[in-house]
């Protein structure tokens, strides 16, 4: 579809670099899913929003698909543009200061960079996804849930504006007064009504310092009723938990919890209280070493990820992942595979477009699985699964947290 077209035209028209390179073709063709290679045409890394808006123009006069791309941790593929133009947000990376307790940031920035200068200065998002190597302007695509989020919500509901491109290809600056349709329109919705090019955060000052402990439940019954009450405890402003493969008995169920503390309350600590304290930038970075490890055993970038997230009523959240667990018992979710699972007031999800179930609390449940390279059989039946837990999310009230759309992590 793209034969034909002349690339210098757009070149022309931007400030950015627009590759048709083989190599960067190629890096643009895949995603963290591993699945699918869909190379594009050409690969624009993007000045400023007005190139991304000329790139989106000039795709809709060629009729060839445009599709942003942040960190590429989509896993389905949908960072890719077959035969089209990928725009490579990463280099939209910029961080300004834009108020007392505000950054402003490039929709390319890592979260690894926001909170490295967030912190330099006392201060944290309210809501940082557990993975710092994804975009911002991605995860606001999503929505974007992290161990605050029973109290905090989604990254999404944290924000103060959004530099947005229209599928039109117009530049334009939405926030909850201005253009607030345009601003609900794109949070959580994955590209569909538009591309984030830049984010403006509001900050909360950060943990003088941060006290993390776990907890190992027996059961999923056990862990979800655990968390609903730590959900409403003011005390903890982190909870999430994970569920590991555990073939001597089936699984396992592992709680995390922290509280953030203030000066005045750390000096009021014992001694032995004050053991295990860690500083918020530990806390708020606590995966790097799992993400390394995955790194070096060769699982993190070339085993494919069939992954799959549901948002569900608290009420049929155990029918539900219990069934996918039972799906899963004999052969596990794969080395370094997990469930993620938090447990937050439904109330606390304000972002329109994500499910909102109807009941008092939302259980996010995450199937986190790593696949064998080369193993298709294997790979297919992880993909079954994650299709048995959409239908009974769906069934049961729930439904599919970043489901569809264009746009990446």
């Amino acid at each position: 579809m793209s034969k034909g077209i002349r690339w210098s035209e757009l070149g022309a028209l931007v400030g950015g670099e627009l590759s048709t390179r083989t190599a960067d073709l190629a890096r643009a063709g895949r995603d963290f899913g591993n699945e699918t290679f869909r190379p594009p045409a050409a690969v624009l890394r993007p000045a400023d929003a007005h190139d991304v808006a000329a790139a989106i123009r000039f795709g809709l006069g060629a009729g060839i698909p445009v599709v942003p791309r942040g960190s590429g941790h989509s896993v389905d593929g949908q960072a890719t543009a077959p035969d089209g133009i990928v725009v490579d947000l990463t280099s939209l990376r910029d961080i300004r200061r834009s108020g007392e307790h505000r950054l402003t940031v490039g929709a390319g920035t890592r979260w690894g960079a926001v909170v490295s200068v967030s912190l330099a200065e006392g201060l944290i998002p309210p809501v940082v996804p557990d993975y710092l190597g994804l975009s911002v302007g991605g995860t606001v695509a999503v929505g974007g849930v992290g161990g605050t989020s029973h109290r905090r919500g989604l990254v999404s509901d944290n924000l103060v504006e959004l530099e947005v491109v229209t599928l039109e290809g117009t530049v334009r600056t939405c926030s909850p007064s201005e253009s607030p349709s345009l601003f609900d329109a794109v949070r959580g919705t994955q590209g569909r009504h538009g591309v984030i090019t830049r984010v403006t955060l509001e900050l909360d000052e950060a943990a003088h310092r941060v006290s993390a402990c776990g907890e190992i439940l027996p059961d999923l019954r056990t862990l979800l009723a655990r968390q609903r009450e730590l959900a409403v405890d003011s005390r903890y402003a982190h909870v999430e938990a994970r569920i590991g493969h555990a073939p001597e008995h089936d699984w396992s169920f592992t709680l995390s919890k922290a509280r953030f503390l203030d000066a005045t309350e750390v000096s009021g600590l014992s001694a032995d209280e004050r053991i295990g304290l860690i500083a918020h930038a530990d806390h708020v970075d606590r995966n790097a070493p799992a993400v390394m490890r995955d790194q070096a055993r060769g699982t993190w970038y070339e085993a494919p990820h069939p992954r799959r997230s549901v948002l569900l009523p608290y009420h049929s959240a155990e029918y539900v992942i219990g069934r996918v667990l039972e799906s899963h018992r004999r052969s596990g979710l794969g080395e370094g595979g997990h469930g993620l699972l938090m447990v937050l007031p439904s109330e606390q999800i304000r972002t329109p477009a994500l499910p909102r179930p109807d009941d008092e609390f939302t259980v996010l449940f995450g199937v986190q699985a790593t696949g064998t390279p080369g193993d298709g059989a294997g790979l297919a039946r992880m993909k079954r699964v994650n299709e048995l837990l959409s239908r009974l999310a769906r069934s049961m009230g729930g439904g599919l947290y970043a489901a569809g759309g264009s746009l990446n992590l």
